[in-house]
């Protein structure tokens, strides 16, 4: 079940007209919220594939920023048929925004968890604002049967 964004803040951004038209099985029907709450997983889940590159996921509080690339890309996943430019371009835009906070060009405001990256991509450490955290150096480890730069990075391949 998504977690950024529900079915209705959906179909108050995009409107009932069109969430009918791509999620009714029947011309005129109800609007199917199964499919909307799918569309909306799995667009929050291709967030998360970026988000989670530099944030711990799922973001607490997600800003508003982030809810509207979300809805975005469900909408997108949702145009099976005959999808409008003007949707394709923005779900293009929306990427690309998810790729710029992956790689660190565009911040989350206000978000909480931030990973600090390794030169292999790997997160090693994250934020968190606890203060009281311990921090392991080689000083600290000494004792545990670790060589000397023996990092948990390494251990990994």
């Amino acid at each position: 079940m998504a977690e950024y964004v529900t079915a209705d803040e959906y179909v108050r951004r995009f409107g009932e007209r069109e969430s009918k038209l791509l999620t009714s099985e029947v011309a005129g029907g109800d609007i199917d919220s199964a499919k909307v709450e799918e569309a909306l997983d799995a667009a929050e889940e291709e967030a998360n594939g970026y988000i989670g590159r530099r944030y711990l996921i799922p973001l607490a509080s997600p800003p508003l920023f982030v809810r509207g690339i979300v809805q975005v890309i469900a909408r997108y996943n949702l145009w099976k048929n005959n999808r409008p430019d003007s949707v394709a371009d923005d779900a293009k835009i929306a990427r690309a925004q998810l790729k710029d906070i992956g790689d660190g060009k565009l911040a989350i405001p206000g978000a909480t968890g931030i990973l600090e990256q390794s030169t292999g991509g790997r997160s090693l450490a994250a934020t968190s604002g606890d203060a009281n955290c311990p921090i392991f150096t080689e000083e600290s480890m000494a004792g545990f049967d670790i060589p000397a730069g023996q990092h948990i990075a390494h251990w990994r391949r």
